[in-house]
């Protein structure tokens, strides 16, 4: 059995991409053109957030970034 967690959603919109990303414990924007580059925490992670990424400062999401969990890997 695989599993796969979303872990960043990038936005594009208006000639400019941001990107949404999910640490352990929190949410995370990134917008190079704001808070000099530095990203912003958003929240406490809720696996509910992800619901919430229909959009991002009125860019739509283009693309999906996932990785393998650790529990999906086993080495024979």
């Amino acid at each position: 059995r695989v599993s796969y967690l979303l872990k960043a959603v990038v936005y594009i919109g208006g000639y400019h991409f941001s990107t949404c990303f999910v640490t352990a414990a929190m949410v995370w924007k990134y917008d190079g053109r704001q808070n000099n580059g530095t990203p912003i925490c958003l929240d406490q992670y809720q696996p509910s957030d992800l619901c919430n990424i229909q959009t991002l400062d009125g860019r739509v999401p283009s693309h999906f970034i996932y990785v393998l969990t650790a529990s999906a890997v086993s080495i024979s």
